[in-house]
């Protein structure tokens, strides 16, 4: 799961928000260590995450295939995932 802030779901409903989860995946400077392992550690790790850092959230949040495209899942099933990120050296126009 992508974890997603109140305060972006307080944004969200304000008026011209955005919605919190399109918000958590495109905005910028909001940023967290991303990094992939084999899927057979992922729990081991997890555990020992847990016992070593307490206060310190780690979440899974996808799988990586060797396939074209990001899809996202969520409660209405499976979509192509079309968001991005801010080009900071876009010219403008």
């Amino acid at each position: 799961a992508i974890p997603v802030s109140r305060a972006a779901r307080r944004r969200a409903r304000e008026p011209g928000g955005r919605p919190a989860l399109e918000a958590a995946l495109a905005d910028g400077e909001d940023f967290e260590l991303l990094f992939a392992i084999e899927a057979a550690r992922a729990v081991p790790l997890l555990d020992a995450w847990k016992h070593r850092f307490p206060h310190l959230r780690l979440s899974c949040i996808g799988v990586v295939r060797a396939e074209p495209g990001i899809t996202l899942r969520d409660r209405k099933g499976n979509r192509p995932l079309e968001l991005h990120g801010y080009a900071h050296f876009q010219q403008p126009g």
